[in-house]
């Protein structure tokens, strides 16, 4: 029953007082003289309990009143069975009156712990429960076999019930006893009643019980054909106990018992066992038996006919009946199927499970994890939220229920429970049950461990704030970096803009100065060379200081541009003419075409500027008798790309990534070119301020080519070039 038990099946049984085991079957004259013997021992010397003394408070005795024949409850709820009838008796014997409380053994067991009963009986002694009682000596044996449905077979011992979920009664004994050998999917239920009741539902197939209330409820129920039995997994004895060192009590109680008579046992025993048949009282009835027989066999010759015409009709129901028991097979199989995938969806399930009702009592539960569990199940089952949980928590709980009630469902409330000296959290999910017509609803309850997330969740926001701190940190480190910036620049403008005036003016009287002495007819020989020199570098520093006040005005946003559409052919002529006596006279040749007819939305000034740097540079890097092609092609009917190609020495590709770095020559002002290192810088800022883009591609010893995106200015001609997809090029190919 409902205590947990080392015993194996076929193992020793517990001894009685006299140190030999207690009968296998009822209580029997030789046990009652020998439990009385053993009682007695102890209290020889001593008058019956209360004789002369004041009138004692009634024995508060709680008990399973779910235990047929020894106990139950008739069907106006009192007790009554064997145990009922002997603690009437032992009352009479002692003289002192006593209060039976019967209920769920798992609620008894808790009542007694808590110090609200005095005695409690059928319990089984262990050594875990010696340690919180003091027994008395043993008065009946108990067989604990498991039970399983005839469709489920090969179930003869305990290691077989591996991958099947048992039915137990909550604080049954036989729950730890299968916990010890591995068996932990045990689904428990209030009652014994409510086990066999499950049973017969399908919710379990394999359940752990008692054989006597077994053995009543499946009778009772026409249920004793459908059901197994294995031998007994462990065998166990009946004792009555008090609590750890009220052994005066424990000696009236076994004194009390001793009193009974074996002649009183017996007929409590009848009243509630019966009396075996005697074959000697039938015999007066043998001669009826023969007159009887006589008459039947006429009866028999009578019906032979009858029994004829029906057996065809016996046979087609025959076959009806066959093909009815083979579709209850098959709808057997598919339940069973079912109720399999159910049990192992349930058993993945990694959360708690509880079945509640509106009131938050406990009724069921399941779990793969019992480690979850805040207290045995035998502590909450039949029992509210509200008597096992902090107030604050049950509150929370109630609160789900009755949103469940409303709306059917519900998800997300969360709640704190202290385990093992440590608040962990859990996140509840709520569903409600209908019920059969007349009963209230019912709700299935899941409970998720969110211990990981809630740390996670805080570890987050902790993280969470000193990032913003941190954020909040560098966004006022980069204000103040960039108001210095703004300040470095505003300084570096200024400087640049008094400096260029600085600069320029005796820049101009120096180049004035030196054109008037070229003029003069008098200065011949050396003088007209050192004028000359004077003459080339005033102009190359001039050109150097209006650079560098182009860069610093284009990186300051002070350049303001005049966009329009732009005429390449226009352009690209009169640049090309422009630099022609240069090219000539460095020994090259400047490609003569007519460019095409394309139109470009651009700055001229600005455009200009760029293109001849461009063309500079094809002439100053270029090979003597080399080649400088100015190009114009529409890329698509959005963009026109502008190239300047020459023959000249290339450049390395190690360095084309540094090409457009300001003051960056990449080593060739050792060849004596003149330069300031700016000039490609400024161009490719000037493109990308009119929204172009610059790039180029070089192959070392064999020329660079330098080209320009722009945005395209569509004309009448411009829409059949683009849908012809012909490319227009100005220039001639090498």
């Amino acid at each position: 029953m409902k205590r947990t038990s080392p015993l194996t099946s076929g193992g020793p049984r517990e001894a009685g007082a006299s140190g030999e085991p207690a009968p296998a079957g009822g209580i029997t004259r030789r046990h009652v003289l020998r439990q009385g013997l053993a009682a007695c021992a102890g209290v020889l010397a001593l008058a019956a309990p209360g004789a002369g003394q004041a009138e004692q408070p009634p024995l508060r005795v709680v008990l399973d009143d779910n235990y047929p024949p020894y106990i139950f409850r008739d069907e106006a709820g009192q007790l009554q069975g064997i145990l009922k009838d002997a603690w009437d008796l032992w009352s009479t014997e002692t003289g002192r009156k006593v209060t039976l409380m019967g209920m769920d053994w798992a609620k008894a067991q808790a009542v007694m712990r808590a110090g609200d009963a005095d005695v409690i009986d059928t319990m089984f002694q262990t050594p875990a429960r010696e340690q919180l009682y003091d027994f008395g000596a043993g008065y009946n044996t108990i067989d604990v076999p498991i039970y399983f449905h005839e469709s489920v077979s090969g179930i003869n011992k305990i290691a077989t019930l591996k991958g099947f979920t048992v039915g137990a009664k909550a604080g049954d004994a036989c729950i730890d006893f299968l916990a010890q050998h591995g068996i932990d999917t045990v689904r428990t239920y209030p009652s014994y009643e409510a086990v066999v009741d499950a049973a017969a539902a399908g919710e379990v197939r394999v359940f752990c019980m008692d054989r006597p209330p077994a053995t009543y409820f499946l009778v009772r129920k026409g249920l004793a054909q459908a059901f197994r039995s294995t031998a007994p997994l462990y065998v166990g004895h009946f004792h009555r106990a008090v609590h750890k060192g009220q052994r005066a009590v424990l000696q009236q109680v076994e004194w009390g018992f001793a009193r009974i008579s074996p002649e009183q046992w017996r007929e409590i025993e009848t009243a509630w066992l019966g009396e075996p048949v005697s074959v000697g009282r039938l015999g007066p009835y043998v001669r009826y038996a023969g007159y009887g027989l006589a008459g039947l066999a006429a009866v028999v010759l009578g019906l032979a006919g009858w029994n004829l015409s029906l057996r065809r009709r016996v046979q087609a129901h025959t076959r009806e009946l066959a093909q009815s028991l083979q579709e209850l097979r098959v709808a057997k199989s598919e339940l069973e199927g079912l109720f399999a995938h159910q049990q192992a969806t349930l058993d993945a399930i990694p959360d708690l499970m509880f079945e509640v009702d509106g009131e938050g009592r406990f009724h069921a539960f399941h779990s793969s994890r019992r480690d979850l569990l805040t207290m045995p199940p035998e502590s909450f089952l039949g029992r509210t939220v509200a008597e096992v949980m902090p107030s604050e928590v049950a509150a929370g709980i109630l609160q789900t229920l009755h949103e469940a009630a409303a709306n059917g469902v519900s998800h997300g409330a969360q709640i704190q429970l202290v385990i093992d000296q440590a608040p962990c959290w859990f996140e509840l999910s709520v569903s409600r049950k209908r019920m059969a017509e007349g009963q209230p609803d019912h709700f299935i309850v899941l409970s998720r461990d969110i211990d990981e997330r809630k740390r996670a969740q805080e570890e987050l926001a902790r993280h969470g704030s000193e990032l913003e701190q941190i954020v909040q940190e560098r966004s006022q480190q980069l204000v103040d970096a960039r108001d210095t910036a703004e300040r470095a620049s505003r300084a570096k403008s200024d400087f640049l803009s008094r400096m260029s005036h600085e600069l320029r003016t005796p820049m101009n009287a120096i180049l004035g100065f030196s054109q008037l002495m070229e003029m003069d007819p008098k200065i011949v020989g050396k003088g007209r060379e050192f004028v000359q020199e004077i003459l080339r570098a005033g102009k190359h520093l001039l050109h150097l200081i209006n650079d560098v006040l182009d860069l610093e005005q284009v990186e300051s946003g002070r350049v303001t541009l005049t966009m329009q559409p732009v005429h390449l052919a226009a352009v690209g002529a009169e640049m090309v003419a422009l630099m022609q006596p240069l090219a000539s006279k460095q020994g090259l040749t400047m490609a003569q075409a007519d460019l095409p007819d394309l139109v470009v939305w651009a700055d001229e000034l600005r455009l200009k500027q760029i293109l001849l740097n461009l063309l500079s540079n094809a002439v100053k890097y270029n090979r003597l008798g080399g080649v400088v092609w100015l190009e114009a092609r529409a890329l698509d009917a959005h963009t026109v790309r502008v190239s300047v190609r020459d023959t000249g020495r290339g450049i390395p590709e190690r360095h084309l990534p540094q090409l457009f770095q300001p003051f960056n020559r990449l080593g060739v002002e050792a060849d004596g070119i003149e330069g300031s290192g700016i000039g490609l810088s400024l161009c490719r800022r000037l493109i990308s301020l009119m929204r172009g883009d610059m790039g180029v591609s070089s192959v070392e010893g064999e020329g660079s080519t330098f080209w320009l995106d722009l945005s395209r200015v569509r004309t009448a001609g411009a829409d059949e070039d683009a849908s012809t997809g012909q490319a227009d090029t100005a220039g001639a190919a090498p």
